[in-house]
């Protein structure tokens, strides 16, 4: 945050040298820019977010977390006979995919990096698997409610700020289906990645993603052109 203010100073000192100020830009000068433009608020959570937790850790916090999840998963494992593989695909379908649409991706990411940590030694066969569901419940599974990503929650806010109030439920009803669709997709690959090997899945998965990754380049060149 220092170095932003500190660019932003210097910036507006060597933008006064060759330019005469107007008056829009004297009402709305660095000053107006540093209390209103930037989004101290969300900063400030980053800040403090972080903060928390590092304490997390350091006062074992997340291990006892991470021991009562290897609790629940070995559990389950033993009450529905999972083989190992099983164990895996619930353990990561759980974990990353499920909860992440409830609870916000980026304190969601910070706990779950540590935590993931901590329960990869617990669990048997391919845990890499852990890390590819938390990626990819981030980036999609929070996209099912307001609260499931940073990103949601400021739209939403500036939204409100220009009259425009959209509800947790008026989200939900259109972002729920679309996020189902892409975790039960997510869900589909993470699967693939245990039953059948990391190789295996990504020599599976790239045929299928060019040309879905054509088609949506296409389509949106039509919209451009229609527009």
């Amino acid at each position: 945050m220092l170095g932003a203010a500190a660019a932003l100073i210097v910036q507006d000192r060597l933008y006064l040298r060759k330019h005469r100020p107007t008056a829009h830009e004297r009402a709305h000068g660095i000053l107006e820019v540093l209390e209103k433009d930037i989004e101290w608020p969300t900063l400030s959570f980053f800040v403090f977010l972080f903060i928390v937790v590092g304490a997390a850790v350091e006062t074992g916090l997340i291990a006892s977390v991470a021991s009562g999840v290897s609790t629940l998963i070995t559990t389950v494992s033993t009450a529905f006979s999972l083989s190992d593989a099983g164990t895996l695909i619930f353990a990561a379908i759980l974990i990353c995919l499920v909860l992440s649409a409830f609870i916000d991706n980026i304190p969601y990411v910070a706990v779950s990096i540590p935590l993931i940590h901590q329960l990869i030694p617990t669990l048997p066969g391919e845990t890499e698997v852990l890390w590819w569901a938390l990626a990819l419940g981030a980036c999609l599974g929070g996209n099912a409610t307001v609260v499931g990503a940073s990103a949601n929650v400021t739209t939403v806010g500036l939204a409100e700020k220009d009259g425009v109030r959209i509800s947790f439920l008026q989200y939900a009803k259109f972002a729920a289906p679309i996020a189902t669709l892409t975790v039960v997709v997510s869900s589909i690959f993470l699967v693939g990645f245990v039953l059948l090997g990391p190789k295996t899945i990504h020599f599976v998965t790239w045929p299928l993603a060019v040309p879905l990754v054509g088609y949506d380049y296409l389509k949106g060149r039509r919209l451009l052109k229609n527009a």
